[in-house]
């Protein structure tokens, strides 16, 4: 591409200031152009002796710090000024002092919009003080070589250092410094300032422009007109004519605050003539966008700053009598590193912080943790199509025999299954093309069905009982049966009259007074059976029944999402206990719940997934060619687990979002485990000596006979088996590493986590956060909602309970179990096991100030008041009206350990101590602020420590189904 301009470098970060890792995703772009000029500064001046050229010393790791920093700052002006989220920073807004590790104080003088006017546009009404843009930059670089740059919406910061400029664009760019939806933010060099005026004409023409000249001083020195280290010698900036800095200032601010006293209040848009605008609108047709932005940062008409007879140091120094700019912040990574700044000297408290939650999230908050739970699956796999996370996403550097035949190139992403096959040389099983796995894209008419439209165009019907949980959301209850929809004349007649399609509804609780009704819409489903019949091989004989769909509930396109049953989602399933065995049948007999009358059906019950084309019949609306289902012969075999993992993992959520096939693969998969351990089992008591019913009727003598009888489902997760298995594996670790130091239950909030919530909506952190409650979109993707779990309890242990922070000490182990609660959402148990607990433990003293440096009972806390509350329920009433999880606790002025105490028992509830507590929190649960600031939902932490409390914890909360007997088990092994 020919352009009027060259790029001498690049070095590209790996995130932008708009990712979704940031709370504030998209309008910190001038915080962060702040910072970067500071660090261009500090790597430039006598703090590091003059390094030089800065592009030889920036890494993609700085220019990510610079990011995640400046967006630090925009936060803690925030919370300085009380400026709402989402508020676009104005020039004058940013701090005049800034306090870094490497030096106390940083002075800055920002003249805030000094220059002004349109890129492209070179006249302006008489006395507006609008410059041409070329004429602006070079006025800017004769006051200092830092300039903040806002173009409409958008802010750069410009650099001269050295006779060379540099460009550090936040926004998502690519290495030539163009807008990349794959991008990152960038620093660019360029050797002359033309070459800067061009490339920023190309990129931002036809838009408003605001720059401001950015004077920074420490210890008395001040960067003024490339005077960049008092350890080198002055270059002369050859690019433009040096005059006395001041003088410009007083020149330019005085014109416009001349100007404004004449034209009060007038916005600068109006400054400039209408019809040029609309011309360079038309010329510069890529920057349309920032037209609709350019009034979103309004400026105040006191942004002009009042220049005194003063010089200009004596501004800095007023401007630090400012309380409002100060505040401390960190260069964190790589920026420490190359500063030569040790851990220990990093300090992230809030200077001016007025309570305790200030003081948790600016002094321990990990931005390692934001960074991974706030990432969206925004890219997929070009070979097996499962969606990815920016972290998961593999780059093809070479390129393969079999990828031609894999619809692959060097460009493509893969996901890390698929790139191993390939460097294997073999190809991957998942792969969409070469195994014939592709679903193909859904038709506009077979989207957006109800869950009685998609039965009625189905040729095979999936019966399934469904409850809905105290919490709203949904859960499958007993098996899910298949009956082939019409079993005379091989399906010849499709849609099946209205009343012959049922589903049963169960609901309790507050719920239990539910109906459900079903509409439907005719035309909907008549376009939806003609295009399958045009589409889908086995529709190609099917006769549509007008006479059925005259019959049929006729709603009109434009009220479709009136009192239709839109029950499309999977609750998920209770694992904390097995699942009761409930007959088909009888459902309908179950007074406790309402439900719907099933129609009998003549015919036996089919399995799709036994059917060829099976799973393709019962769900046309996910396969509407008809093809590529469970049972279609494929060139290399899929695992069962394997197939359904990719199906509930594809890009587009099809699979994942529909109630009957998550509910139907869930059922497949663990009926097919199940008898896969029974075949095997059998196989290898063929020779043996045949069981009898003898044998299993006298368990008292065969007592080893009946209680091993099932262990061989021990690899079914939920099974007797399958957790008898994991507590004999928790007893081996406490025979090797002793007691446990700490249990910890994590819950979830996932109706209120705006880093989930803006992953199921596909919105910004910022949109999330205003979502009062997120249950509808929790219903419509359960599979999400689980995966978000999985990954924020990992990304907690990972960058804050094991991370830099430790705020419970150093974990040499762990063991964790993850249950689903009565209201359907997840929450995890854990084990932790701390080094040196066992000399902390066995001091009095010791254990005391462990205790009150973990956990935790301050109400004053804004986090704990809204987590960590517990509110009276029938749960915890249950028996003789007492609340079973001891509240309100008694007040207490210090911490102290509890003597002669059943440890063991139910009062007790595992705890030998009393923590510190004042009345105002006898409701307050125990907690710990660090994790609690990351977690951001309920949470409890007990000090375990010895073998009566880890016998209470394993038996109430780890292995609920054992035997009475286990707590003298676990005391013997411990």
């Amino acid at each position: 591409m020919n352009v009027p301009y060259m790029i001498e470098g690049c070095v590209a970060g790996n995130i932008h200031q708009g990712c979704n890792i940031f709370r504030n995703a998209g309008v910190q772009c001038t915080a962060i152009a702040y910072m970067a000029i500071v660090t261009i500064f500090l790597f430039n001046s006598n703090v590091q002796n003059s390094l030089g050229n800065p592009l030889n010393n920036f890494s993609s790791q700085i220019i990510d710090d610079i990011v995640v920093n400046g967006n630090q700052v925009y936060e803690n002006l925030l919370i300085e000024n009380g400026f709402p989220e989402g508020h676009y920073l104005a020039h004058d807004e940013l701090p005049s002092i800034l306090s870094l590790p490497v030096v106390s104080n940083i002075n800055s003088v920002v003249y805030s919009d000094m220059l002004y006017g349109m890129i492209g546009q070179t006249t302006y009404e008489q006395g507006s003080g609008a410059l041409n843009f070329q004429e602006a930059f070079n006025t800017g670089f004769q006051v200092s070589d830092f300039l903040l740059c806002t173009f409409g919406d958008l802010s750069i910061a410009v650099a001269h250092v050295n006779t060379v400029y540099y460009v550090f664009d936040s926004h998502s760019r690519n290495t030539l410094g163009q807008f990349s939806e794959s991008g990152s933010s960038v620093l660019l060099q360029f050797n002359s300032m033309s070459s800067v005026v061009n490339y920023l004409n190309s990129m931002y023409g036809g838009a408003y422009f605001n720059i401001s000249p950015v004077i920074l001083q420490y210890d008395g020195h001040a960067c003024i007109n490339n005077e960049i280290s008092m350890n080198t010698t002055t270059t002369e900036n050859t690019a433009c004519m040096h005059v006395n800095g001041s003088d410009i200032v007083n020149e330019y601010l005085q014109k416009s605050e001349d100007f404004r006293m004449y034209r009060n209040e007038v916005d600068q848009a109006t400054l400039i003539n209408i019809e040029e605008t609309n011309t360079l609108k038309r010329k510069f047709d890529r920057s349309d966008y920032m037209y609709s932005l350019s009034l979103t940062k309004k400026r105040k008409s006191s942004k002009r700053v009042k220049v005194s007879n003063k010089s200009d140091f004596h501004i800095v120094m007023d401007m630090n009598n400012d309380p409002k700019r100060n505040f401390i912040t960190v260069l964190n990574g790589s920026v420490s590193e190359v500063l030569n700044v040790s851990s220990s000297e990093l300090t992230h408290l809030d200077k001016n912080a007025k309570s305790d939650a200030k003081l948790v999230r600016n002094n321990v908050h990990s931005e390692l943790f934001d960074l991974e739970i706030r990432r969206v699956p925004e890219y997929s796999c070009s070979s097996c199509g499962r969606f990815l996370f920016e972290n998961e996403v593999n780059f093809v550097n070479f390129e393969g025999e079999h990828f031609s035949m894999l619809g692959l190139t060097k460009e493509s992403k893969l996901c890390a299954f698929c790139l191993s096959s390939l460097k294997k040389k073999t190809k991957p099983y998942a792969n969409l093309k070469y195994n014939e796995l592709e679903p193909f894209d859904i038709p506009y008419c077979l989207q957006g069905l109800t869950l009685m439209e998609k039965r009625l165009i189905s040729k095979i019907h999936v019966f399934m009982t469904i409850i809905i949980l105290p919490g709203g959301q949904y859960a499958e209850k007993g098996m899910a049966i298949d009956f082939p929809a019409n079993m005379i004349e091989n399906f010849s007649s499709l849609p099946r009259k209205f009343s012959d399609s049922n589903i049963i509804t169960v609901s309790y609780g507050e719920n239990k007074d539910l109906k459900t009704s079903h509409l439907v819409r005719k035309a909907k489903i008549s376009k939806c059976l003609q295009w399958l019949k045009l589409n889908n091989a086995a529709y190609k004989n099917i006769t549509v029944d007008n006479d059925a769909l005259s019959k049929l509930v006729d709603i009109n396109e434009a009220n479709d999402g009136v009192h239709i049953d839109n029950i499309e989602e999977f609750g998920i399933i209770e694992t904390d206990q097995s699942l009761p065995n409930v007959e088909f049948g009888n459902i309908a007999n179950m007074e406790k719940f309402p439900h719907l009358n099933l129609q009998k059906i003549n015919g036996k019950p089919v399995n799709c997934y036994d059917l060829n084309e099976g799973e393709e019949s019962a769900f046309p609306y996910l396969f509407p060619k008809g093809i590529n289902g469970f049972s279609h012969k494929r060139n290399l075999p899929v695992p069962v687990s394997q197939y359904f993992k990719y199906r509930l993992l594809y890009k587009d959520g099809r699979f994942r979002k529909d109630l009957p096939y998550v509910m139907h693969a869930i059922n497949y998969y663990e009926f097919s485990r199940l008898m896969n351990s029974v075949s095997i089992h059998m196989r290898m008591k063929k020779n043996a000596n045949p069981v009898k019913a003898k044998d299993i009727k006298d368990f008292k003598v065969n007592k080893d006979f009946v209680e091993n009888s099932y262990m061989f489902m021990k690899q079914i997760k939920g099974t007797a088996a399958y957790w008898k298995t994991t507590l004999q594996n928790l007893l081996a670790m406490f025979k090797s590493l002793g007691p446990p130091s700490i249990f910890l239950t994590l819950s979830a909030n996932d109706m209120h986590w705006p880093d989930l919530l803006m992953n199921l909506k596909g919105c910004s952190y910022h949109e999330a956060s205003q979502i009062k409650n997120g249950i509808d979109l929790v219903r419509q993707d359960p599979f999400m909602t689980a995966l978000h779990f999985q990954r924020r309890y990992k990304s907690l242990f990972k960058h804050v309970i094991c991370g830099k922070l430790k705020p419970l000490g150093t974990v040499i182990d762990y063991f964790t179990r993850i249950e689903f609660q009565n209201r359907g959402s997840p929450h995890v148990h854990m084990f932790l096991w701390i080094e040196n607990f066992e000399k902390i433990f066995s001091h009095q003293a010791s254990l005391l100030d462990y205790i009150n440096k973990t956990i935790s009972t301050n109400g004053s806390l804004s986090q704990a008041k809204k987590f960590q509350t517990h509110c009276h329920t029938s749960y915890c009433l249950r028996t003789l009206g007492a609340c079973r999880f001891g509240f309100p606790f008694k007040p207490c002025q210090e911490t102290r350990l509890l003597n002669n105490i059943d440890i063991s028992s139910e009062s007790s509830r595992g705890k030998f101590y009393e923590l510190q507590r004042s009345r105002s929190c006898a409701y307050i649960n125990a907690f710990n602020p660090i994790i609690l600031e990351h977690w951001q939902a309920n949470m409890d932490i007990q000090i375990v420590g010895n073998a009566e409390s880890a016998a209470y914890y394993v038996c109430a909360y780890i292995c609920k189904s054992e035997p009475e007997d286990l707590k003298s088990i676990l005391s013997s092994v411990i």
